[in-house]
């Protein structure tokens, strides 16, 4: 939350667009104006190096293009915490 407070001033709205279904990514990104991409994939593969950056181009997306948030340094503590709270609360 403390990066939503800290970038709010400078974004109006969160915009999501999907590769498969509607709204799609080319759709969604069209006019946006100091925008960001972020990935909602787990790892760069194929609709974050293929798909993604080409309806991007599509739209005339400017903004940046930021990594898939599974590559997050944080991600695989998150993972292994779950899986402990999980594993933790079986009998």
């Amino acid at each position: 939350m403390a990066l939503a407070a800290r970038i709010a001033p400078h974004f109006a709205r969160v915009v999501a667009g999907f590769v498969e279904q509607e709204p799609f990514i080319a759709d969604a990104a069209r006019g946006l104006d100091r925008a960001i991409s972020l990935p909602m994939f787990a790892l760069r593969a194929e609709h974050v190096l293929d798909d993604l950056p080409q309806a991007l181009d599509q739209a005339g997306f400017t903004g940046p293009r930021l990594d898939p948030v599974g590559l997050a340094p944080e991600v695989p503590a998150m993972i292994a915490a779950s899986i402990a709270r999980e594993v933790s609360s079986l009998k």
